[in-house]
């Protein structure tokens, strides 16, 4: 499975986004959002692999160390399977 996010960025900063499915204890990516300048500047981050998933439903939980200005503003992701 690949996820694609929307997001904006108004800080320049390294803070990761970890993404994890279910209540693993490892990300299963992490996504540093480049500075796009402006809360209202929307960009896409490009498919991110998050590898297998079983079938059924999953929650999928973002995480952050945060940063002193925010770290993004998520718009919205897409999940793809892997062609």
């Amino acid at each position: 499975w690949d996820i694609d996010i929307r997001y904006s960025c108004n800080n320049a900063h390294s803070v990761p986004i970890e993404i994890y499915i279910d209540d693993e204890q490892k990300p299963r990516a992490k996504f540093y959002p480049k500075n796009t300048h402006d809360w209202n500047s929307f960009t896409d981050s490009g498919k991110i692999n998050l590898g297998s998933i079983t079938a059924g439903s999953h929650p999928i939980i973002f995480k952050t160390n945060g940063a002193k200005y925010g770290v993004a503003d998520l718009d919205y992701f897409i999940l793809s399977i892997q062609s």
